[in-house]
């Protein structure tokens, strides 16, 4: 069984390699017949029969060596072959590697610009983990609350703010495990136990799998902000106490002569007069339409120009004549009219007072001029 795989071998190496490296020189034979020659001997050779007496012409020698030459042919163009993949092969990992070290760097390059833009932010960037401690806080953070970066690395979120702040902190931190994304205010408590009030918009971070594994925040300090907002909320409370606290008649329009402030009189004014429902109150402009409106907008016109406006007029309201003393002001900013303020006083006490003056004084003339006897006036400021 051995011999004949090994015949078998021998032929196949014969039939492809010999016609290449037969010497048939050496017994007179052509390279053809000496193929036939070896085929037939080696064809005998698997049938079981001894090799035939002509085998010895053939040069053993020079046959067998034209087996190993064949041999030799066949692996030499399967190491050329093999060169040739391998260089192929080393060109493309060759263009891989190029490929993943030019994305590496242009990574490397997002991330420092990333890190860069993160730290320079003004804004505070704080990052938990699923239990809610720091894995990462920028400077910005980090000074917000009186520390550096590395003192608040791995502190749990709980240590910044007091109980109050935990019991929400922990309803917070319960919606971002539950998907939920918003911005609220919040109040901290820094390293020197002052307390800081901020604005936070923060959501949760999910993997690739969609579970939970942290959230993240932006951070903005709102303390002085707050302290502002505070301070003109006073500033109008008193505003609104003082204008409110007089019978004057107060005002205030924008350029395009709505009512942007007023008090409490001169709703019930323009209520009597022209049957207009004004919101002392209202934070939006009110446009007022009303039979005198077109004099109005001549008045404001002329005020618009830098001119004050002053002007008494007479209204009946309710079958009584009353009397009303009116001055309008034009309100700068900048150097710029952006409107104008009103003040009326109600004069009617005062004119009804000149009136029965006048008429007294014209009934005492009457009877100074019709009296029978001499009468004089003598000065007494001697």
């Amino acid at each position: 069984m051995t011999k004949h795989v090994a015949t078998t071998v021998v032929l196949l190496l014969t039939l492809f390699a010999l016609p290449a490296i037969a010497d048939a020189n050496a017994s007179g034979m052509s390279a053809r017949d000496a193929q036939i020659a070896t085929t037939t001997v080696l064809a005998s050779s698997l049938a079981g029969d001894e090799l035939p007496p002509v085998a010895p012409l053939y040069n053993l020698l020079d046959w067998m060596m034209g087996l190993v030459l064949a041999a030799s042919a066949i692996f030499v163009g399967w190491l050329v072959t093999l060169r040739r993949v391998v260089r192929q092969r080393t060109r493309e990992l060759q263009e891989e590697l190029d490929r993943r070290e030019r994305a590496e760097s242009a990574l490397r390059a997002s991330e420092h610009k990333y890190r860069l833009l993160v730290d320079n932010l003004a804004q505070g960037i704080w990052h938990i983990d699923q239990d809610a401690r720091t894995t990462f806080a920028n400077p910005a953070m980090a000074a917000m609350l009186g520390y550096n970066a590395e003192e608040m690395a791995g502190r749990p979120l709980f240590d910044f703010m007091d109980a109050r702040g935990v019991e929400l902190a922990t309803r917070y931190f319960e919606a971002r495990k539950d998907g939920v994304t918003e911005r609220h205010d919040f109040e901290f408590l820094r390293k020197d136990g002052s307390r800081i009030y901020t604005s936070i918009e923060t959501g949760p971070l999910l993997d690739e799998k969609g579970d939970f594994t942290g959230a993240i925040a932006g951070v903005q300090d709102v303390t002085a902000l707050r302290a502002t907002t505070e301070a003109l909320r006073h500033s109008e409370a008193n505003l609104h106490t003082l204008i409110e606290s007089t019978d004057d008649i107060i005002a205030l329009r924008n350029r395009t002569g709505e009512v942007v402030v007023s008090n409490g009189s001169f709703a019930r004014l323009y209520h009597a007069l022209f049957d207009v429902e004004v919101a002392p109150e209202s934070q939006e402009a009110t446009h007022l339409v009303h039979a005198e409106r077109n004099r109005w907008n001549e008045i404001l016109a002329e005020v618009h120009t830098g001119d004050a406006y002053h002007m008494d007029y007479a209204r009946e309201i309710d079958d009584k004549m009353r009397y009303f003393a009116m001055s309008i002001y034009p309100v700068r900013s900048g150097g710029e009219i952006i409107g104008s303020s009103e003040f009326t006083r109600e004069i009617t006490d005062r004119v009804r007072a000149e009136e029965s003056l006048r008429d007294s004084e014209a009934r005492f003339r009457l009877a100074f001029e019709n009296a029978n006897v001499g009468v004089c006036l003598v000065g007494l400021d001697r």
